[in-house]
C-alpha cells in the first residue's frame, strides 16, 4: 500500500504541503503512524479507515482532521477503501477551520463537527463520483478553497516555524520571542492557536522528526543523537521512545522489514 503523492495547486501551496492518495489492498495490517509537525485531513471516497484504540477498530469519519500528535498512532485502511490525505503546512489548517488549532491538537475529528454539514456533504457526493487522482484533487482544492480565509499566512508563525524546526529545542523561547517582537506570553498564544502546540512542544516534535530522517537516512544512532543536540545516546533513545512507542533500534528493524507508510493519518 504504496501512497500516490501530488502537489498543491499554487493557490494553495502557502498552506497545503501536498496530496497522498491511498488504496488499500486486500491485506489490512494497521499501519504505525509517527508524530509529525504537518496537521492531516482526510476524505474517504470508498469505504472506511479506522483507529485502533485499545486494540479495537474505532472507524473515522468519511471527512476528518486529524491535529498534531505527540505519540505514535495505528490505523488500518480496510480492504477496499480509498482516501485522500491533505498534508497542511504546520501553520495551514488554521487558515480552514473556525476552531484554534490547540482544540484540535492530540485529536481525530469530523469536519462535520467544525463546518456545515451541508458543505461536507456535497464534498462526499463529489468524490464517490471522480473516478481518478486528478478528478478527486480537484474536488479536495475547491473544498478547501471555499473554505480559505483571504489573509496571507503570518509571517510570524512562518519565521518562527522555521527556526524551531532547524534549531530544535536549542533555540529558547525568549530568544525566539525578542526576535519576532513579540513577548513570550504573545508568541506562545499565537502558536498555539495557528499552529496546535506550544513552540517548545512543536520545537521537541521537529527535532523527533529530523531524527526519523537521520536514521533513514543511513546515519548511525550515536551521530543521529548528537546531531539532533542530545548528550549521549540514551536521553536520546528515551526522547525518541515517547514519541515513536519504540526505541530507534526496534523502529530501524521495523522500517527496514517492511517500510516506512509515511503520514497516514486522516
Amino acid at each position: 500500500m504504496k501512497p500516490r503523492q501530488y502537489p498543491p495547486s499554487p493557490a494553495l501551496a502557502p498552506w497545503v504541503s501536498g496530496y497522498s492518495i491511498i488504496d488499500s489492498d486486500d491485506d489490512p495490517e494497521p499501519q504505525a503512524v509517527l508524530p509529525d509537525i504537518f496537521p492531516v485531513m482526510g476524505f474517504q471516497y470508498r469505504g472506511k479507515v479506522a483507529a485502533l484504540r485499545d486494540g479495537m477498530d474505532v472507524s473515522l469519519e468519511t471527512c476528518g482532521i486529524t491535529g498534531l500528535q505527540m505519540t505514535a498512532r495505528q490505523y488500518r485502511y480496510l480492504p477496499r477503501s480509498g482516501t485522500v490525505l491533505v498534508r497542511f503546512q504546520p501553520w495551514g489548517a488554521a487558515a480552514f477551520l473556525p476552531a484554534p488549532m490547540h482544540e484540535i491538537a492530540g485529536k481525530n475529528l469530523g469536519l462535520a463537527d467544525l463546518l456545515a454539514p451541508g458543505r461536507i456533504r456535497e464534498t462526499e457526493d463529489r468524490l464517490m463520483v471522480a473516478t481518478d487522482d486528478p478528478g478527486r484533487i480537484v474536488v479536495i482544492e475547491t473544498f478547501l478553497l471555499r473554505l480559505l480565509r483571504g489573509s496571507p499566512p503570518d509571517p510570524t508563525i512562518r519565521r518562527a516555524v522555521a527556526l524551531l524546526s532547524h534549531g530544535g529545542t536549542e533555540v529558547s523561547l525568549a530568544r525566539l520571542s525578542r526576535g519576532l517582537n513579540l513577548s513570550e506570553r504573545q508568541l506562545e498564544r499565537k502558536f498555539k492557536s495557528e499552529v496546535g502546540l506550544g513552540p517548545w512542544r512543536f520545537a521537541r516534535l521537529a527535532r523527533f522528526r529530523k531524527s526519523l530522517a537521520n536514521l533513514a537516512g543511513g546515519h548511525f544512532l550515536g551521530a543521529t543523537a548528537m546531531d539532533a543536540g542530545f548528550y549521549d545516546q540514551a536521553h536520546f533513545s528515551k526522547e525518541f521512545s515517547a514519541f515513536a512507542g519504540e526505541n530507534p533500534s526496534a523502529y530501524l528493524r521495523r522500517i527496514h522489514g517492511s517500510g516506512d507508510v509515511g503520514f497516514l493519518q486522516g
